[in-house]
């Protein structure tokens, strides 16, 4: 196997593609309120049969195990039904074993999960990531900037329609100071409830992430809620979690209590980018939704792999993310400081959007 192998020794065995840079949300902390400027038009995004390519060379010649799609969001994918058909020679659980792949997930809002369910089940899904950053519909409107009234009550029904699909659900919080950060136990216990609502169980875990700076979504240092603030709020309700860590997770696991004294199987778990950086073990890249390969979250380097994937030259498509592996920063894309330093650099670089969550 020809890994994929940077200039630290990190192997990457972790692909995330993005299907489209648009989203029917306009969350404060990812995007502009107009939405990203120049969105990709949909002749430019690669091509399901591309994207069913690129993913089996990845898996299939270069160690991928890991492949999740992303955005954007995911679902607005005009073609989705076929990027999906596309991907089944990799992602299809009876084509696993020959293909490599351990695990198959999205990241979505959830606000379209449910037409979609049984479409990315039959495709293989394995784990749904569901973006979800207050649990009242006044809030929701404020930080979506959409009708929470309308919205709200879809994803939290998707997300009970995940569990029940036997996905494995994860909610994923930003938090910020002033805006949420007062709701970190009522996330956790509305979670826990999952019997109350007829459910045999519950999501796999709540992930609380610190807010990241990126163009135009009005981050600055006051607003982040640190993981060591986020847990000194919750500690009362938190139990060491005994679980074996994965040096290539992003995030710090803990079980959880709930108010009543009853330990629940949910997993509590803080995403500390800003404070507490996981960079050492990172595994992860990056595929835009038009081929563009960015090797780190926070690098400025990109290159266009889809001359390569047109002419099926995976010689040369594999020579040139190799060369791009080389050039990956060992932390931060090269930033000196999370707080100081990366914020600036961020400031000048594309909404998360259209860089690929």
């Amino acid at each position: 196997m020809r890994w994929l192998r940077d200039g630290f020794g990190r192997v990457h065995t972790y692909l995330r593609i993005s299907l489209t840079d648009k989203c029917n949300l306009r969350c404060r902390y990812c995007m502009p309120e107009a939405g990203v400027p120049n969105p990709t038009p949909n002749a430019a995004l690669l091509t399901p049969s591309e994207l069913g390519g690129l993913a089996r060379y990845l898996v299939q010649e270069r160690g991928v195990r890991k492949l999740r799609l992303t955005g954007g969001e995911p679902l607005l994918r005009h073609d989705l039904l076929e990027v999906l058909r596309a991907l089944r020679s990799v992602t299809g659980r009876e084509q696993r074993a020959a293909s490599g792949l351990h695990a198959f997930g999205l990241t979505t809002n959830a606000v379209h999960l449910e037409r979609y369910l049984p479409a990315l089940v039959a495709s293989g899904l394995d784990a749904v990531n569901i973006s979800l950053d207050t649990l009242r519909a006044d809030r929701f409107t404020a930080l979506t900037r959409r009708d929470g009234q309308a919205h709200l009550p879809r994803v939290l029904r998707a997300v009970d329609a995940a569990v029940d699909a036997g996905l494995r659900v994860r909610v994923n919080c930003v938090v910020m100071r002033g805006r949420n950060d007062d709701e970190l136990e009522t996330f956790c216990e509305y979670f826990a409830q999952a019997p109350a609502r007829g459910l045999s169980e519950m999501v796999d875990a709540v992930r609380f992430i610190e807010y990241m700076p990126f163009e135009g979504n009005e981050w600055h240092q006051g607003k982040m809620v640190s993981y060591a603030e986020m847990r000194q709020r919750l500690q009362p309700r938190l139990l060491r979690d005994t679980a074996e860590p994965d040096r290539h997770d992003t995030t710090k696991y803990w079980r959880y209590r709930t108010r009543d004294g009853t330990e629940v199987p949910l997993r509590v778990g803080f995403i500390t980018s800003m404070s507490e950086h996981f960079c050492a073990g990172c595994n992860r890249l990056r595929i835009t939704a038009n081929g563009h390969l960015r090797p780190c979250l926070f690098g400025r380097h990109e290159v266009d792999l889809r001359p390569f994937v047109q002419r099926d030259d995976w010689e040369a498509c594999g020579a040139a993310i190799d060369a791009a592996l080389l050039r990956k920063a060992f932390a931060l894309g090269g930033a000196s400081s999370a707080l100081n330093d990366l914020p600036q650099r961020m400031a000048h670089d594309r909404p998360m959007t259209a860089i690929g969550g």
